[in-house]
């Protein structure tokens, strides 16, 4: 099986030490408050809340730069469900690989909980297949992780809901983003993302498993020898090494170390794993 390493720097979802949540769990937060179902919806928010999103009124049309070919690169990009019509701009020729944001597990049931995610409908979906680009979607959980991995029907559920829709719109694959476990969880994610992988497999072959790694591992719980023949893609959530509530000052992705006392980096991040 193909294993590829991906840095996804400046728009992850790292939670770092005294950090409650993460940036992704904070929008996710805010804009469940809405309860949207249609881009229009979507769009209009973002034209009457400057604060959020640029107005798409004001978004300037990109023309694709023919010189540009993604080569052997992989090149993964999440569109959060709020964003609305915004995939119209996107350069699809830049991206290999689009990921709809997200299933968000309901850790009892293993079904989504997010009316707002319309995967079997969304047209930013459909415009990525059309240019070419693989489709997957982000299934997120950001709590009561020990109740989803304790339940076999909760994540037979989750694995079934999967192979479904990845069959029903032509999807690559599922980007498992669960934020927040701790050590105990270890051994029973590790079995799941193994159970979940040997199933799509079976289902097709060509269908992958991602999971967005934390850039700093605190609990130790993605066990990597027992994953790496069982997941595809790995992608490290790389930024908020510095955030708001930092003792000092610092970048939020920063490459190198340039403290003495704290030294979380990009490059710290890639040796670890």
């Amino acid at each position: 099986m193909k294993k590829i390493v991906t840095l996804l720097a400046l728009c992850s979802f790292f939670v770092s030490a005294g950090q409650n949540s993460s940036s992704v769990q904070e929008q996710k937060q805010h804009f469940s408050n809405y309860s949207f179902t249609k881009e229009s919806d979507w769009d209009n928010l973002r034209n009457t809340n400057d604060h959020i999103l640029p107005a798409s009124t004001a978004r300037q049309a990109v023309t694709n730069a023919s010189n540009c070919t993604l080569s052997n690169k992989r090149v993964f990009g999440w569109h959060p469900y709020w964003n609305g019509s915004t995939y119209t701009n996107y350069q699809w020729n830049l991206l290999s690989d689009f990921c709809y944001f997200d299933y968000t597990v309901n850790a009892s049931t293993g079904a989504n909980s997010n009316s707002s995610f319309v995967w079997s409908t969304s047209a930013a979906v459909t415009a990525a297949i059309s240019n070419g680009v693989n489709a997957h979607f982000c299934a997120s959980l950001f709590s009561s992780h020990s109740t989803f991995l304790g339940s076999s029907s909760a994540m037979q559920t989750f694995i079934n809901n999967t192979i479904s829709m990845l069959n029903s719109r032509g999807g690559k694959g599922v980007n498992i983003d669960f934020e927040g476990m701790v050590a105990a969880d270890k051994a029973p994610f590790t079995a799941f993302i193994q159970n979940l992988s040997t199933q799509l497999k079976a289902a097709n072959p060509n269908y992958e498993v991602s999971i967005a790694l934390y850039s700093v591992d605190w609990s130790a719980v993605f066990d990597i020898p027992n994953l790496k023949n069982y997941v595809d893609l790995f992608i490290i959530m790389g930024y908020d090494y510095y955030y708001g509530g930092s003792a000092t000052a610092g970048p939020e992705a920063p490459l190198y170390n340039f403290e003495t006392t704290y030294n979380y980096t990009l490059t710290k991040s890639i040796t670890y794993y």
